[in-house]
């Protein structure tokens, strides 16, 4: 090893596993090693490595015999570093006792903070050390410290079963009911110990005090646990020792759903018996009939019905619990829920509503019963739309033949595929997709992410279902979806036979639009070279712009594929095109990191300097990649090693960043100018320290580096340094006069960032070089704060004994007892308060410290505020008052803490306005009854919903609202953002909830809210049912008001075919005026539903309605608001503007811009839509512009003269001559074809001018 480092020349160097040579021999026990290392220089407290000194790595082997050793050369006993934090925990986790004696002679701090373990005597307690434990106690170990993912020693020896640890540490130290860290699963002792079903533990715990109500964890508290693993620990938590059976939280909200979700029937019993509620809310399933109906247990099911569970309870993953047993395929559940009353058409969940679960299923028998008991065949939401399209894109061809035979609407819009024909096309059943197109399902309607059928059927490769689909008149060019045409997706795809026959059918090779721009770039984007040279030899432009990377050559090169590149290249790509996310070919080929492409690119003359794109240039984008090779091919290619750009500003920022030495020397090397400003970091040296690397630190500083030079994300060198943990990177530039209280950054200063990463260490180096503890400015104020935001004791307390203000104001949190208070650390809390905290102190994000308390669900914390005299009414904060804040998290142990101490239940302020609201707004049922029970004003007014009764009617949540009207909540309370509790329950579809309030005196037509009523309110979500409801309780159906006027134009704005039936039998105004839209025609014709607008023209609806707007502008001079005809235009929905110009919609009307819809059709670039309407357009052929013309075809890059007379000769002008020139120059138009080229082949001369 002597040899090695002589050769090498440095005895401290850092590297490898253990980081250097001595850590190295440390860690093996070889004493002789150790001191021959020493006498040649080596540093015995270097940091680096997974234990981070030498001294932690030996005794983590417990090497007592190398640890006295290093200790007697100025081994620092208490350095902060490494896996385990301090030498102390690695020790005690290893369970060596004499060398744990040792250290602790030797002055190891026995409550250092820090490591896996957070602590020497949780790391004992967690191995189960029982005589290590005893020492560590024996001298001053803190048995409640607060630290990592176990929380305490106590939960770290209950989690792992030892229970004579436990019972040790019991002894030693008062329970405080300590919650959990981060990562745990339990959130406090009592809870790993039920979850474990160790009755031994549970029993000495409660004994010694355990607070069986304690929220957090997964479970929510004990009681939840025990439920969700048996029923012995239950009666221990129930007997004499007051567990709340409703209490709310965890994964599955209450005990009763957590023992139903696990079917076990007999805690379901003891729970229920025990006053257990049967229809609490919360949780993955919403409530325990859902849990019950999801997992298909029917007797479970019938047990809750009879103990009076709600049957149309909303909420949850599934909605309610019939959507769950359809969804389940559990017919005879289904069965039972609806012979005792559930609402066959309620809304809500995944899936919508419980036919479209059925459908998706494939249940046909299900799907049968529901149609059966009424279901409505055409309801629309959730997932999948409707389920007629749930059914087509599961495949099930029985359930598709039942449902259309029962009504089914063909071309009903909505969900993930938009429509049933796209959803069939998707699964590729072309027995279904048969049966759709012959139950008249419309070949080209549009929508949903893939634009139309037929690009699905290109992008799944389909061929079968694309020769079905254009057969029956599909639109080989139509536009939209996600891959802007057919052709782009089967390019994607490289599906060459696909490909052949989209071409053969009259595919636009060069059609614009999509993801990719053109078929081109994606085929490209893909490596499919084989599709790449059919689409060039079928015309493709090789340079076409547009798209995700610009161009075709780029998007090749960005996967690094040369194979296309070099096609490309040969057929004349531009090599240096600019565009894309990487600005350019030869960028995106270094960031792929394909030297073999990059050679290519720069033999083709690429400009290796060329700007643009995320790194800048392509210098910068192989130095972060740590790609020398390519980064020595282009320096060698004359890259210019200063250019400035990208995100790191310069390509010696970028390689610092990424701690490559190599890389930063070769730039130096070439000229790079290490002190150069810009980029994320500022500078270079600023980016390698906040990585720590110490030697490419040391490379920069040697070079020239700047130490205290300012910008960036840190500020400085030493601020990133300190927020790396790098001790020794601190140290270096300290050495190199770093300026130890240079401002700046998002931390303000050095020591607030090493306090924020609880590195004591770092800490003590910083203020040891005259740091000012109160330095003010950062995210967090000052150190102080920050450091108790991260929990660390230890630090705190050193920054403390250092001077530091301990009510010092500013920062996030406002201060440091509320940053304790809010991360939940109660010895942080007690240590601030010993210390002078102001406890009533205001300010930051939560008010004080008492409402932090409450927002983290920290009731020991609460607790000792309260007994320092915290104000329990104090107002301020994101929730005006800590018993809201509490409500908010749905912690009932805090609340009724906070309101046995007096807290006001009426006091308003904050998000929800007070406590009820919030309470009703997070569905807590139990909270709500607390609230109730203590006088809260059911009425309140104020906050988010304006009342309670509103937010729970919003939330779906019956249960709560029944609660409400039982206590005379008013039914038709105004205010909020729906105006009245009807409308919120009506906006979120919610039938049941709507009946409900309605049978309670609800006024189905009160005015006001953002939809202006309740009856537009559920039109605007198509939720026919509650529609049907509102109309047959009195509901006018042409009500004015809201943000779409009416009911009618609403259900118009989404498509919903089947809501605007019932309005129109119900009389609906069909040309009714006003809201955003203006007319229902408006609305539709915006959508791009045909039905729809079928529908309205059937109805006899005026084609070209005069908006109110447009009364006193008869003439239009001023330019009118647009007709349908323009929102049909800018939807891009060709088979609307085929219907409306049927029905002659005026096509010379501008809208309020002076646009024609032929120009929004130019100006769009849709060129089908243009030559539709311009046979319509005579009078406004004048103000279409020649380039915008000659730029709509794509393909052709000319521009088209229609005449009157015949003409053999094509005119070649020059682009600068036609620039100003106005389309068309004639007066006579005849009836021209939608297809580009039968329209050139069409008797009307057309003159392409190039």
């Amino acid at each position: 090893m002597l040899r090695a480092i002589k050769k090498l020349g440095y005895i401290n160097a850092q590297g490898g596993e253990y980081g250097n040579a001595l850590r190295d021999v440390a860690i093996k026990g070889k004493t002789a090693t150790v001191e021959l290392l020493r006498k040649k220089g080596a540093d015995v407290n270097t940091q680096g490595g997974e234990y981070g000194n030498a001294l932690q790595a030996a005794a983590s082997k417990g090497k007592t015999a190398t640890v006295e050793q290093l200790l007697k050369k100025g081994a620092n006993v208490n350095a902060q570093a490494g896996v385990y934090g301090n030498a102390l925990q690695a020790a005690a986790f290893e369970g060596n006792i004499s060398t744990v004696q040792l250290l602790l002679e030797q002055g190891a701090n026995v409550n250092a903070q820090g490591g896996k373990c957070g602590n020497a005597l949780q790391a004992a307690a967690f191995e189960g050390n029982t005589a290590t434990v005893l020492l560590l106690l024996q001298n001053g170990a803190d048995v409640n410290a607060q630290r990592r993912e176990y929380g305490n020693a106590v939960q770290a020896a209950v989690s792992r079963e030892n229970t004579e640890t436990v019972q040790l540490l019991l002894r030693n130290g008062r329970y405080h009911n300590a919650q959990g860290g981060w990562g745990g699963w339990d959130a406090n002792a009592l809870q790993a110990a039920v979850s474990r079903g160790n009755t031994e533990t549970v029993q000495l715990l409660i004994q010694n005090g355990a607070d069986v109500n304690a929220q957090g964890g997964v479970y929510g508290n004990a009681l939840q646990a025990a439920a969700s693993g048996g029923i012995t620990a239950i009666g221990l938590l129930f007997r004499r020792n007051g567990a709340y059976v409703n209490a709310q939280g965890g994964w599955d909200a209450n005990a009763l759903q957590a023992a139903v979700s696990r079917v076990n029937t007999e805690t379901v019993q003891l729970l229920l018996r025990n006053g257990a509620d049967v229809n609490a809310q919360g949780g993955v399933y919403g409530n325990a009939l859902q849990a019950a109906a999801s997992i298909g247990n029917t007797s479970t099911v019938q047990l809750l019905l009879e103990h009076g569970a709600d049957v149309n309870a909303q909420g949850g993953q599934y909605g309610n619990a019939l959507q769950a047993a359809a969804l389940e395929g559990n017919t005879s559940t289904v069965q039972l829920l609806l012979e005792h009353g559930a609402d066959v058409n309620a809304q809500g969940g995944q899936y919508g509503n419980v036919l479209q679960a059925a459908a998706f299923e494939g249940n046909t028998s299900t799907v049968q019963l529901l149609l059966e008991h009424g279901a409505d065949v055409n309801a629309q939401g959730g997932k999948c739309g409707n389920a007629l399209q749930a059914a087509a894109f599961k495949g099930n061809t029985s359930t598709v033949q039942r449902l259309l035979e029962q009504g089914a609407d063909v071309n009903a819009q909505g969900g993930t595929c938009e429509n049933a024909l796209q959803a069939a096309t998707f699964e590729g059943n072309i027995a279904n997709i048969k049966l759709l197109l012959k139950m008249g399902a419309e070949v080209n309607a549009q929508g949903g992410k893939y634009g139309n059928a037929l690009q699905v059927a290109a992008l799944r490769g389909h061929i079968a279902i694309l020769q079905v689909l254009l057969e029956q008149g599909a639109d080989v060019n139509a536009q939209g979806g996600r891959y802007g045409n057919a052709l782009q997706a089967a390019s994607l795809d490289g599906n060459t036979v696909t490909l052949q026959v989209l071409l053969e059918k009259g595919a636009d090779v060069n059609a614009q639009g999509g993801e990719y721009g053109n078929a081109l770039q994606a085929a490209a984007s893909e490596g499919k070279t084989a599709t790449v040279i059919l689409l060039l030899r079928k015309g493709a432009h090789v340079n076409a712009q547009r798209g995700k990377y610009g161009n075709a050559l780029h998007a090749a090169a960005s996967i690094g594929n040369t194979a296309t590149v070099q096609v490309l290249l040969e057929h004349g790509a531009d090599v240096n095109a600019q565009g894309g996310q990487y600005g350019n070919a030869l960028q995106a080929a270094v960031s792929r990191g394909n030297t073999e492409t990059v050679q290519l690119l720069l033999q083709n003359h690429a400009d290796v300097n060329a700007q643009g794109g995320e790194y800048g240039n392509a210098l910068q984008a192989a130095a972060l990649r740590r790609d020398i090779a390519t980064v020595q091919l282009l320096l060698e290619n004359d890259a210019d090693v200063n250019a400035q750009g990208g995100e790191y500003g310069n390509s010696l920022q970028a390689a610092a960043s990424k701690g490559n030495k190599t890389t930063v020397k070769l730039l130096l090397k070439h000229g790079a100018n290490v002190n150069a400003q810009g980029g994320v970091y500022g500078n270079a040296l600023q980016a390698v320290a906040s990585v720590g690397n110490l030697w490419t630190v040391q490379l920069l500083l040697q070079n020239g580096a700047e130490v205290d030079a300012q910008g960036g994300e840190y500020g400085n060198a030493l601020q990133a340094a300190a927020l790396s943990r790098d001790i020794a990177t601190v140290q270096l530039l300290l050495r190199n006069g770093a300026d130890v209280n240079a401002q700046g950054g998002v931390y303000g200063n050095a020591l607030q960032a090493a306090a924020l990463e609880g590195n004591t260490a770092t800490v003590q180096i910083i203020l040891e070089q005259g740091a000012d503890v109160n330095a003010q400015g950062g995210v967090y104020g000052n150190a102080l704060q920050a450091a108790a935001l991260e929990g660390n004791t230890a630090t705190v307390q050193m920054i403390l004994e250092q001077g530091a203000d301990v009510n010092a104001q500013g920062g996030q949190h406002g201060n440091a007892v509320q940053a304790a208070a809010l991360q939940g650390n109660i010895w942080t809390v007690q240590l601030l308060l010993e210390n002078g905290a102001d406890v009533k102190a205001e300010g930051g994000s939560h008010g004080n410290a008492l409402q932090a308390a409450a927002k983290g669900g920290n009731t020991a914390i609460v607790q000792l505020l309260l007994q320092n005299h915290a104000d329990v009414n104090a107002q301020a904060g994101h929730y005006g008052n800590a018993l809201q804040a509490a409500v908010d998290i749905g912690d009932i142990t805090t609340v009724q803490l906070l309101l046995e101490n007096g807290a006001g239940v009426n006091a308003e302020g904050g998000v929800y306005g007070n406590a009820l609201q919030a309470a009703t707004s997070k569905g807590n049922t139990a909270i709500v009854q607390l609230l109730l029970q203590n006088h809260a004003d059911v009425n309140a007014q104020g906050g988010e919903y304006g009342n309670a009764l509103q937010a729970a009617a919003l939330r779906r949540d019956i249960a709560t609202v029944q609660l409400l009207l039982q206590n005379d909540a008013d039914v038709n309370a105004q205010g909020g953002e729906y105006g009245n509790s009807l409308q919120a329950a009506a906006s979120k579809g919610n039938t049941t909830t709507v009946e409900l309030l309605l049978k309670h005196g609800a006024n189905v037509n009160a005015q006001g809210g953002v939809y202006g009523n309740a009856l537009q309110a559920a039109a605007s979500i198509g939720n026919t049912a509650t529609v049907k409801v509102l109309l047959r309780n009195g509901a006018d159906v042409n009500a004015e008001g809201g943000v779409y006027g009416n009911a009618l134009q609403a259900a118009a704005s989404i498509g919903n075919t089947a809501t605007v039936k019932v309005l129109l039998q119900k009389c609906a105004l069909v040309n009714a005026q006003g809201g955003s839209y203006g007319t229902p025609l408006h609305a539709a014709s915006s959508s791009g539903n045909t039905a729809t607008v079928q529908l309205l023209l059937d109805e006899g609806v005026d084609v070209n309605p005069q908006r109110a707007a447009d009364v006193n502008n008869p003439g239009g001079s001023e330019g009118r608001t647009p007709t349908p005809l323009h929102l049909a235009v800018e939807a891009g929905a060709t088979s609307v503007v085929i219907q409306l110009l049927k029905r002659d919609a005026l096509t010379n009307i501008p809208d309020f811009n002076h646009a024609t819809p032929l120009q929004l059709a130019v100006k769009n670039g849709s060129y089908q839509l243009a030559l539709l309407l311009l046979p319509r357009s005579t009078d406004s052929l004048h103000l279409v512009n020649a380039s915008e013309w000659r730029n709509l075809i794509p393909g052709y890059q000319g521009h088209l003269e229609v005449t009157a007379e015949s003409s053999t000769t094509i005119t070649t002008r020059l682009e600068n001559e036609i620039r100003d020139r106005t389309y068309p120059p004639f007066l006579k138009v005849e009836q021209l074809s939608e297809k580009l080229d039968d329209l050139i082949a069409s008797s009307i001369c057309f003159r392409r001018i190039w």
